[in-house]
């Protein structure tokens, strides 16, 4: 667990780098569902 100065938060894993397996599963959902809606 690591405290993020920036946005206050507290996270697990990806202390240098938020290229954790979640991350990288939560970013590519987020892109999809964005581009889904966006071609409406």
């Amino acid at each position: 667990m690591w405290g993020c100065k920036d946005c206050g938060k507290d996270k697990a894993g990806g202390a240098y780098t938020l290229n954790i397996a979640s991350a990288v599963t939560v970013k590519s959902t987020m892109r999809r569902l964005r581009e889904q809606t966006e071609s409406r």
